[in-house]
């Protein structure tokens, strides 16, 4: 969303108006005590209580990097991170972990008679799992800065991205490895733009 600042502040307080209250970060996970299905409820009662709009699972699973093991070419290699393979899209994107999780939570709602709260889901960018997963090990790709490595994961997001989106969900990617320079400038932006095209 781009937001123009007029001089008018009656404009600028009705622009200010049309935000969503939303959470950005991990929960504690409570998930060992739990379980999945109540830790998704925890968190998503303790949103609601403080007037959260558009409420997230809590990130219970733990790391915004193992949940993404479930795409192929990406795994572990001495208990790390690694590329195993070349990085291909899910073959079921509605068995995303992420995904599943996301359908927690509108459930949950539905049965509280929320319809009104919104669904986030967060998903890691292709430049912060790329580097993360290849200092591990590269698999089939040249190095760290191979373009094609960061490509294949932008075409593996797009379905869970999509699938995400088709349920009525707010995206939010999480791109820390953009402050922390990873990838050149002109590099990283022509993958984001690829991601967001």
């Amino acid at each position: 969303m781009v937001v123009r600042i007029k001089e008018d502040w009656r404009s600028i307080w009705l622009m200010a108006m049309s935000f969503k209250r939303t959470v950005i970060g991990s929960f504690p996970s409570v998930l060992p005590r739990l379980g999945i299905e109540d830790a998704i409820k925890w968190a998503v009662n303790l949103q609601l209580k403080y007037g959260v709009e558009v409420v997230t699972d809590g990130e219970q699973r733990g790391s915004l990097i193992d949940y993404f093991e479930q795409i192929p070419g990406l795994g572990r290699r001495n208990g790390k991170p690694a590329i195993i393979e070349r990085i291909k899209p899910l073959e079921d994107p509605t068995q995303f972990t992420k995904i599943v999780d996301c359908k927690r939570v509108f459930s949950y709602l539905r049965a509280l008679g929320r319809g009104d709260v919104g669904v986030k889901v967060t998903i890691t960018g292709p430049i912060t799992l790329g580097f993360t997963y290849a200092m591990g090990g590269i698999g089939p790709y040249s190095g760290v800065l191979d373009k094609t490595l960061y490509l294949d994961l932008v075409n593996a997001l797009i379905p869970i991205i999509e699938t995400a989106a088709k349920m009525g969900c707010y995206i939010q990617v999480d791109e820390p490895g953009l402050t922390g320079r990873f990838l050149h400038t002109a590099m990283a932006e022509e993958i984001l733009s690829e991601l967001f095209k």
